[in-house]
């Protein structure tokens, strides 16, 4: 298989471990654990590592609130920038304009079909079906379309409150998950897929806002921010995406 590895997450990880280190030479060695660890682990001999680069689809989708505006006042690690750079130089790794490094790790794993796995701690990224490793619980999955459905729906009646996505107002992880599995369960199981789910969520939606008119509107915007791309075809992307060509490590 091939590793689509969420570099992101290491460049952060290893920029804020070594924080008031006096040189980047550590934060170095930190990325390189980190990437040499996700290798050894899934036993692949190809990777592709995306970084998120400049511009973003979702911040002009967000009307109720700026998309990660709760994000504006953190400080930026001192070596983030440096980190940023030894991904791209050293290990090869792809920044992406436009979208997020999720985006084009979601591309990948569908278009690519059963040659990849999706290595990453971010739980968002479990709504796109197939192989993941989780490095954190250093769990190797397969996540059915069923269950990624379920993340995804999920999500969309929650919110993300790390990312400023609101969601339905007062619905946390225990509604959202009574929610779906009532649906599920008045199934049996038959017949309730990504459609059916649609109309379950979006009913929730009609429910709790005052008009049905701001209903559907909260609930597409929602729908644009929370979805991860998996058709690099998705018309929320600017522009062609292609594929990047693996890295070997042999």
């Amino acid at each position: 298989m091939i590793a689509l590895i969420d570099a992101d997450i290491i460049m952060y990880r290893a920029a804020f471990k070594h924080e008031g280190d006096e040189t980047f030479f550590e934060c170095s060695e930190t990325i390189d654990a980190m990437m040499d660890y996700i290798i050894h682990r899934t036993e692949c001999f190809e990777y592709i590592g995306f970084l998120t680069g400049k511009g973003n689809f979702r911040y002009a989708l967000a009307k109720t609130k700026e998309y990660k505006g709760n994000r504006k006042d953190r400080e930026r690690p001192t070596f983030l920038d440096e980190a940023r750079e030894y991904l791209i130089e050293q290990w090869e790794c792809i920044s992406v304009d436009g979208m997020e490094a999720d985006d084009a790790l979601g591309i990948c794993q569908i278009e690519m079909d059963d040659d990849t796995i999706i290595c990453s701690i971010d739980k968002d990224l479990l709504q796109i079906k197939g192989n993941h490793f989780n490095w954190n619980s250093d769990i190797i999955s397969i996540q059915s379309d069923e269950d990624a459905d379920k993340v995804f729906w999920k999500q969309i009646l929650m919110g993300d409150s790390t990312d400023n996505i609101v969601g339905i107002p007062r619905v946390g992880k225990v509604k959202a998950e009574r929610i779906i599995d009532t649906a599920l369960l008045e199934s049996d199981g038959v017949g309730t897929g990504f459609t059916e789910l649609y109309d379950v969520c979006l009913n929730a939606y009609k429910n709790n806002f005052e008009s049905e008119q701001v209903a559907v509107d909260k609930f597409n915007e929602t729908i644009g921010l929370i979805q991860i791309a998996s058709d690099k075809n998705d018309d929320r992307l600017e522009g062609e995406f292609i594929i990047p060509k693996p890295v070997s490590i042999i």
